[in-house]
């Protein structure tokens, strides 16, 4: 088809350099989660690498997760750099186009859709032809 309108999804990534090294990733997801639960933004939070795996182990001791522990004295607004994606969604999963997964057009909207997400309403014989006409469950 000539015409394809696609949808996209805007995403704000907020990139910081916090991390050392490569061994800390899960202590940092849970940091993290645990500042979202808090109420608290997590692009705002600095926290102390060397005090979090005893923070942690704290918290699991006494079966309460609390904040982790932050270096107050780094200005933060110094460390966040900021990045911005489109990333075009399709079909009825609004995820995007992924590789090596089929997708196929409704022949009436134009719209495509990975096949995987409308196996009941494609026959085996459509998705063997090229030229097949299909429409999705809207058009239908």
């Amino acid at each position: 088809m000539l015409f394809k309108k696609i949808i996209y999804i805007f995403l704000l990534l907020l990139l910081r350099d916090v991390q050392v090294g490569n061994c800390d990733c899960g202590l940092f997801a849970i940091a993290f989660a645990t500042a979202v639960a808090y109420g608290k933004d997590p692009s705002q939070c600095n926290f102390d690498q060397a005090k979090m795996r005893e923070h942690l182990y704290k918290c699991f001791s006494g079966r309460k997760l609390l904040p982790f522990p932050e270096n107050i004295a780094i200005l933060i607004k110094n460390n966040i750099q900021s990045s911005t994606d489109d990333i075009a969604v399709h079909c009825y999963c609004r995820m995007p186009e992924l590789k090596d997964v089929p997708m196929i057009e409704c022949s009436s909207c134009f719209k495509w859709f990975h096949v995987a997400c409308c196996h009941d309403s494609i026959t085996d014989e459509q998705l063997k032809e090229l030229d097949t006409m299909w429409c999705c469950q809207v058009c239908q």
